[in-house]
């Protein structure tokens, strides 16, 4: 439904769609964003996991049912992922075509392997960080996952810091 109401309702250059328990740096997301050599149309980017295997069991886990093969096509874990104007727009057009899937990260790399859109992968999309940095502020992170509570007070402080001294 967002990618929906996005394309439907919003002017917009690129798209974040990330979950809740994510720190976004930003300051370095919109530089890389307005960086010349990063693709206007056609961007699918993120943490690329390739191959990226069909869990069995666990939270994430997927029934022979709901998927019959055991790898999935490449795909950003949804956390974090950008996607341009474009990628959004063939995705919509898509949802009536490609059945729904309920692990949105999967979901969205069946509707880019149907449509041929590759991942670029991108490292400073950090998914799973060691607890020693998990709460640490590095400026080359773009998006890091499970930053919540006082952590992301942490981090988001820390770069505040960052900033000034870069400044100043």
């Amino acid at each position: 439904m967002a990618f929906e109401w996005t394309s439907k309702y919003c002017q917009f250059s690129f798209l974040l769609k990330m979950d809740d328990d994510v720190f976004v740096n930003t300051r370095a997301l919109i530089s890389l964003l307005k960086n010349p050599k990063t693709p206007r149309e056609n961007l699918y980017t993120g943490k690329v996991e390739a191959p990226a295997k069909v869990l069995r069991h666990g939270k994430w886990k997927v029934s022979e049912n709901e998927y019959n093969g055991t790898i999935y096509p490449p795909l950003c874990p949804g956390f974090g992922i950008v996607l341009s104007p474009d990628v959004v727009d063939t995705f919509v057009g898509l949802f009536d075509v490609v059945p729904r899937f309920r692990l949105d990260d999967v979901y969205i790399a069946l509707l880019a392997n149907k449509t041929g859109v590759k991942p670029i992968h991108n490292p400073n999309f950090e998914v799973f960080p060691d607890n020693k940095n998990r709460c640490r502020f590095i400026n080359s992170t773009l998006v890091r996952h499970t930053v919540t509570g006082d952590c992301l007070f942490k981090v988001y402080n820390e770069m505040l810091s960052y900033l000034s001294a870069v400044k100043g």
